[in-house]
This record gives C-alpha cells, sequence and structure tokens, in this order.
C-alpha cells in the first residue's frame, strides 16, 4: 500500500506493511545499531512542511511573581527540567507529571496523551506489587516471533538501581519485573530487543545481555515444548541474570547471556560507545579507537 498523500490518523491499519516508515516512535533509551549518538529518531521520514501547533498542555505556573519585584515564579526547567523518561509509541506520548526531583520519596503520576488531539488518556502513578512507586525511565516496543504470535509487546519501563518494572501502555498497570539487570549502558537490537555489553579490561572478559533471552519471561523454558518461545511475563518478578536452563538463547545457563567472550587485558582508554553490532569504540588521549570484538550474534 503506497505512503499517504493526504490526512492520516493513527491507529495505522496493520495491512499497511508501507507506512512503517512514518510510524516511528520515541523510547527514551540507547540507539538502534545504525544510530550511534542516539539523536535520530528513525521512521520518521515525512514531517510536516512547515512548524505549526496541534495544542498547549501547561505543566508549570510562570510569570512575574508581582509582589517581589522583578523575580519570576521559578519553573526549574533549566535545572529541573520536564519530560525526564519521556517516551512516545504509537502516537501516543507518556511522561512524567513532575521532575524527577525527590525520586520516589514524592509523589509523582505519569500522564498519557494522545499526541495528534492533546486529549489526556489517563493518568495514574506506577505502583509496583509490593507498593513501591517508580517514575517512568523508557519505554520499549520488541518485534517477537513464537509459536502462537508474531507481532510486538510495547511496554513502560520504571527502574530503581538493578530492577526494572513493566507497566502497560493502556492503562499504566504494573505487568512484570527484571531484576539484577545489567549496569552497562543500554542499546535497542534490530527488533527491539534491549541489549547490554559489559566489557571488563582488567578481568579481560565480554559478555552480552539481551532482554528477548531472559527465558524465565516465556511461556516455559524448554526448547521441547510448544510453550517455549512464547513471550509470556506477565505477572513475574523474574532475576534477569539468573541460572536457569541451558539453551540456545542461554548456552550459559544465565537468564539474558548470549556470551561470554576473553578480550586481551591492559587494553588503554575506556569504552565510549558501543554498537549493536558487537562493536565497542573508546577513547585514549583523544585518540579514537575502533575494536571489532566478533563474538556471536546480536539478536
Amino acid at each position: 500500500m503506497p505512503l499517504p498523500t493526504e490526512y492520516w490518523t493513527r491507529p495505522i491499519d496493520a495491512q499497511a506493511r508501507e507506512w512503517s516508515v512514518i510510524g516511528g516512535n520515541w523510547l527514551g533509551i540507547g540507539q538502534f545499531a545504525d544510530n550511534l549518538a542516539g539523536s535520530v529518531a528513525p521512521n520518521n521520514d515525512y514531517a510536516p512542511e512547515s512548524a505549526h501547533v496541534l495544542w498547549t498542555k501547561p505543566i508549570e505556573y510562570g510569570g512575574l511573581a508581582g509582589d517581589l519585584g522583578q523575580y519570576s515564579i521559578f519553573g526549574g526547567d533549566a535545572y529541573e527540567g520536564k519530560f525526564a523518561g519521556g517516551v512516545i509509541i504509537n502516537g501516543k506520548i507518556f511522561y512524567n507529571r513532575y521532575n524527577t526531583i525527590g525520586g520516589t520519596n514524592v509523589n509523582n503520576t505519569v500522564i498519557a496523551v494522545d499526541l495528534h488531539t492533546g486529549e489526556q488518556l489517563w493518568e495514574k502513578p506506577l505502583i509496583t506489587p509490593e507498593g513501591q512507586r517508580r517514575t517512568l525511565s523508557f519505554g520499549q516496543v520488541m518485534q517477537f516471533t513464537s509459536f502462537n504470535v508474531q507481532g510486538t509487546f510495547t511496554y513502560l519501563y520504571g527502574t530503581s538501581g538493578t530492577r526494572w518494572d513493566a507497566f502497560d501502555v493502556t492503562d499504566g498497570r504494573w505487568l512484570f519485573a527484571m531484576t539484577d539487570v545489567p549496569g552497562s549502558s543500554s542499546l535497542l537490537g534490530p527488533s527491539g530487543e534491549i541489549l547490554k555489553y559489559t566489557l571488563n579490561q582488567t578481568g579481560g572478559y565480554m559478555y552480552l545481555w539481551n532482554s528477548s533471552a531472559v527465558i524465565d519471561a516465556y511461556w516455559g523454558t524448554n526448547t521441547n515444548s510448544p510453550n517455549w518461545g512464547s513471550w509470556r511475563p506477565q505477572g513475574k518478578t523474574i532475576n534477569a541474570t539468573g541460572r536457569t536452563a541451558t539453551t540456545y538463547a542461554t548456552p550459559l545457563g544465565l537468564n539474558g547471556i548470549q556470551w561470554n567472550k576473553t578480550i586481551p587485558t591492559g587494553l588503554p582508554g575506556s569504552v565510549n560507545y558501543y554498537v549493536a553490532q558487537d562493536i565497542a569504540l573508546g577513547w585514549y588521549r583523544l585518540q579514537p579507537t575502533i575494536r571489532h570484538l566478533q563474538s556471536g550474534p546480536s539478536a
């Protein structure tokens, strides 16, 4: 089906597969394999040709205070900016109502708004089953193929340390949690899976963690069962690097760990970027160094 030449709205009919190039999201996490700095939002190829305002929504008081002379009401945007963790998925924008100063020690809610009309769809706090509050950190759109499903899964995430809690984009309800997630930088793989490379220059090793290889989130972990490979994490709290079955997705018997390779020790400099093609880029005294670590597939 050809791209539209006139006014169109969401949702986009899934049969219009060619329209994927105009249906991009902004997930607030990492970068795609072909987007090193994460500064480009892919699949938004045809923006309006002129700037225009569809709607406005006040998020903070402002203006001259009045009683104190020349001073204005402090909005805090310069140092306590709004929209930390703001996410756009399928034409809906999700954002923390307040700034994140104070973290979970202060009340906060997430607001979902139709990006085209400005209609507020829902507002609620992100609460874990243990009663802990989360602020919105990032989003995910992950394509996953299984015996029963071939489609995408969408999530909002709120994080606390190495724990990630996933929430439903439809209404903000808690869905599942992953604990002990590696602390290295996050990248997006070709199917929207979250990748984390951990490189230890002193120990001489590097490993890849892949969120879609956390097989305890599957319906079943037995590769001979029809339940294998069906993504069903709902209601689970999973150790994302813990012991699990040894499979082709988890050859080391650890959730999410797809490979662990030996590298030379004593490499100069430090890693500045990882690319989701098993490439680490580092700098040493302002001299760029590119190291291609041939260690296996990234997804």
